[in-house]
């Protein structure tokens, strides 16, 4: 069973300081889904897993919009949220950036459509990463440095620029288990047809069988990247369209091997496992709308009045 209390509780501290109106957005359920490899970032039901199966799964009802999508093969955090305002916010939509934040009504006649009022600041969320590279680099090498730069990229005949990312070096080790076994990172099991330590012995299996070298045709060793020496880096960027990062890594000439979402703002994975679902907590709610749109203070309010304005407006 799983109890939600809400955006804003009345033991929360939060309560006082960020005044919604409207329950009806505030006290909808978002959940934090940790996709495993394999899973498409989708809700409904299609030929692979989806979000949609995953919450049900877990026992939830599925929801229809997520937040943030990871390609096939990568895994990580993902936002499932019913709340139209945080999904626009979350997602840079225009409508949620253009939220302005009007003066006080100085009577019951004032104008609701007024165009008085100062834009709120906005900034895309940043989100961070786990990367898993073939070969063996240091924290100065100058492919990782390379990831720190701009790009641009074109794509369907635009041409489109994403911002520089920041890039911390964690550990550069030697494994020929993870070298060879990376597909299987984020894995989750979901049916005995595809139970991953059967995969896991076959790779092991194919790694230990010796081959015939094609140039001398002798038996040797498997061949192996770099002699099993991985690099690991955490990247965070704030946009990360059209697979940015796996871009970064094939500009600079680094083989990706594994590509994880760890954050996504102010949530985290923490604990989690490839498949968990779990609800936000309204702390972690009231952090998540703060860092999507600094200032929300009263949005919900605002939006409800805006749309009842523009009804009124409408001719019969």
């Amino acid at each position: 069973r799983i109890d939600d209390p809400g955006l804003f509780g009345n033991n929360n501290s939060f309560g006082s300081a960020l005044y919604f109106q409207s329950t009806t957005e505030c006290d909808v359920p978002t959940y934090a889904i940790y996709k495993p490899r394999g899973v498409l970032s989708r809700t409904g039901t299609d030929n692979r897993r989806t979000l949609t199966d995953l919450m049900v799964t877990a026992g939830l009802k599925p929801l229809s919009k997520h937040v943030g999508r990871l390609d096939l093969e990568t895994g990580g955090l993902i936002l499932v949220t019913a709340d139209a305002l945080l999904l626009e916010a979350a997602l840079s939509m225009p409508s949620a950036i253009s939220i302005r934040c009007p003066p006080p009504p100085t009577g019951p006649g004032e104008n609701l459509n007024a165009a008085a009022g100062t834009e709120i600041p906005f900034q895309p969320l940043a989100k961070t990463y786990e990367l898993l590279l073939a070969g063996r680099y240091q924290h100065d090498a100058a492919e990782i440095e390379q990831l720190r730069s701009p790009l641009t990229h074109s794509r369907g005949g635009k041409e489109y620029h994403s911002d520089s990312a920041t890039v911390r070096f964690i550990r550069c080790f030697q494994s020929e288990a993870l070298a060879t076994e990376y597909s299987l990172l984020d894995c989750h099991d979901d049916d005995e047809k595809n139970n991953i330590e059967t995969r896991r012995d076959a790779i092991r299996k194919k790694r230990q069988q010796s081959i015939y070298s094609r140039k001398t045709g002798e038996l040797i060793q498997p061949f192996i990247l770099a002699d099993g020496w991985l690099t690991e880096v955490e990247l965070t960027i704030h946009q990360g369209r059209h697979h940015q990062i796996r871009r970064l890594c094939a500009r600079a000439g680094l083989k990706l091997r594994h590509l994880r979402r760890t954050s996504f703002g102010p949530i985290e994975l923490h604990s989690m496992q490839p498949g968990d679902v779990r609800m936000l907590g309204a702390e972690e709610k009231a952090r998540l709308y703060h860092a999507c749109v600094p200032c929300l203070e009263g949005a919900h309010e605002r939006r409800i009045r805006a749309m009842a304005a523009a009804r009124g407006a409408r001719p019969l």
